[in-house]
């Protein structure tokens, strides 16, 4: 499959984003994953999602790469995942993460791939908080 053409978009986002195949190689790496990870596209593309490289977990510490992935079962059911986990980032420490898994069709509408998209948990802004500090910043003492 052709990804770096029909992916080069990805790298203009914020969020982190890779694209996997069915055997849940890393085909696409953007430069927000690397930043929210510390691994290089380099480092990933081309190996396996759960070669132990972010190690996703959930809340209570459960290791989702062989058990409970969203990927995984986004592209074997063809439906979007919307989770928060919590992602090894590459020098040890836990990074919380909203993870949106999404599959991807071919032509004749088989799954052929699925790309995750992924931002840092809490890091969207708030929009009342921004209205209160854009009522201040015009306030005068």
């Amino acid at each position: 499959m052709k990804i770096e053409k029909n992916t080069a978009f990805l790298e203009q986002l914020f969020e982190g984003v890779y694209v996997v195949d069915k055997e849940r190689t890393i085909l696409s790496w953007n430069k927000s994953a690397e930043e929210l990870t510390g691994y290089s596209a380099r480092e990933v593309v081309g190996r396996h999602c759960y070669d132990n490289i972010l190690m996703h977990v959930d809340d209570k510490g459960k290791n989702l790469c062989h058990a409970g992935c969203p990927l995984d079962a986004s592209s074997k059911d063809g439906q979007v995942r919307d989770v928060s986990v919590f992602l090894r980032h590459k020098k040890g420490h836990r990074v919380p993460v909203h993870v949106r898994s999404v599959p991807l069709r071919d032509d004749t509408g088989l799954i052929n791939s699925t790309v995750e998209v992924f931002s840092r948990e809490g890091q969207s802004p708030d929009t009342e908080q921004l209205k209160l500090l854009a009522r201040k910043a015009f306030m005068t003492h």
